[in-house]
């Protein structure tokens, strides 16, 4: 029988991952503390490290001066917090989402000689790399993301923030985590689509849901009208200019829907959208589907996302993943093809949610992942070789850093078994 454990989920919350996390934990008889940098939901966290100034004007330049303020007070905090030497003592088990408490990441080092049990699961740009991911994708003919060149001026400067920066501050943005993180985790969950620096083995991470949020009462099916929702978070990045592209082609040939386009709402109000649609659309560029995917698994409904199944293997049964494939060359003819065929939109709606119920159920995956830290196996889902096999770096600058953080993990039992020695195109493995 497992005892009862005392877990602490810290650093970013992406797609209310803590609060489906920390329910699942109790569920299971654990108990749970939430650490936040930072909060920008209605979600109440255990702690929060970095005050947020909550303030909205009608005067864009004093939203603009907000959000910077806000901005650098989380890097101030985030530099200079003393919480994990509050909580230490009171957790036994602790998740990472993002960052860890300290910037450059020495609190993993400390949680491992203490003893601590340290996870750390990936979920975007935190490891992401421009320059990997568009190699990568382009070998397996996947069309690469093309990111928004998006920053914030201060006193007349263009600055851009780490997580979008191009340079060699991007850069170890992502690879001073991925390294600490190889170096201490004693589980990494990641995915092979933003992987491209990962040298460790790890388990795979799709975006979970909790099962009692999604009431059978709730799923509305078979409007007379079918209801097509896509919802970016980022518009460039999940494709929305070809999901518009292929929705005024099918209006002009007179195939009856209706399109919600869902921004600007909290994830309450968005739930309402998705539970009234027929079809859901997520991310057409990068394979695997998102948060969104998941949500309308569990709703029972039609998802349509890139998923590459062919030509990406990522780490799990896609046999059995009922989201249809679609990228922008064919996303007009199969969104065509269910809309006219209400039939094999129900099939295919049919088994989302048995589907989601049995992979993506974040009960689940909390109980897999108190079993994995009883008794990791050594079984990974996906085992990444980009990095060693193909990347080429994208300056001297850059291979410097590389080889650097490379030199890092090389004293780790996974390194001597996992990654052949060698130098190839100035990287030193």
């Amino acid at each position: 029988m497992i005892p009862k454990l005392r877990i602490c989920i810290a650093a970013v919350d992406v797609a209310y991952q803590f609060r489906d996390l920390e329910r699942a934990f109790e569920d299971l008889g654990h108990s749970v503390t939430t650490v936040v940098l930072q909060s920008f939901s209605e979600y109440i966290y255990t702690h929060e490290i970095a005050p947020r100034i909550r303030y909205s004007s009608s005067i864009p330049i004093v939203n603009k001066c907000v959000k910077i303020s806000n901005i650098l007070l989380k890097i101030f905090f985030h530099r200079n917090n003393s919480t994990i030497k509050n909580i230490t003592n009171d957790n036994d088990i602790f998740i990472f989402i993002w960052h860890s408490f300290d910037h450059e990441y020495r609190d993993l080092e400390y949680l491992h000689k203490l003893g601590k049990k340290i996870i750390f699961i990936f979920v975007g740009d935190d490891a992401r790399w421009h320059h990997g991911m568009r190699q990568d994708f382009i070998k397996h003919g996947i069309t690469p993301v093309k990111y928004e060149n998006k920053s914030i001026k201060i006193f007349g400067k263009s600055i851009s923030t780490a997580d979008v920066d191009p340079g060699i501050n991007g850069l170890l943005f992502r690879l001073k985590r991925i390294r600490a993180a190889e170096k201490y985790a004693d589980l990494i969950f990641s995915k092979r689509e933003q992987a491209q620096l990962q040298l460790r083995p790890f388990y795979h991470f799709p975006m979970y849901f909790y099962p009692p949020d999604f009431k059978k009462d709730d799923i509305q099916k078979g409007n007379l009208v079918p209801i097509v929702v896509h919802a970016p978070t980022n518009q460039s990045v999940k494709g929305t200019k070809f999901v518009f592209e292929a929705f005024d082609r099918l209006k002009k040939e007179g195939i009856p829907f209706l399109h919600v386009l869902v921004t600007g709402m909290s994830h309450q109000e968005a739930l309402k959208a998705y539970i009234n649609a027929d079809i859901i659309i997520d991310q057409l560029f990068i394979p695997g589907g998102g948060k969104l995917s998941t949500e309308g698994l569990a709703l029972g409904k039609v998802v349509m996302a890139n998923m590459s199944y062919n030509d990406y293997p990522q780490g799990f049964h896609s046999s059995e993943c009922p989201i249809v494939d679609v990228n922008p060359e064919n996303l007009y003819d199969k969104l065509k093809d269910l809309l006219i065929d209400t039939n094999k939109r129900q099939k295919i709606a049919d088994k989302g949610k048995a589907y989601a119920a049995e992979a993506l159920s974040v009960v689940k995956f909390c109980e897999r992942l108190v079993n994995l830290l009883q008794d990791e196996n050594g079984d990974y889902d996906f085992y990444p070789d980009f990095f060693r096999s193909d990347f080429i770096p994208e300056s001297d600058e850059a291979k410097k850093a590389y080889n650097q953080y490379t030199q890092r993990v090389k004293d780790t039992k996974w390194y001597s078994k996992h990654v052949k020695p060698g130098n190839r195109d100035g990287l030193v493995f």
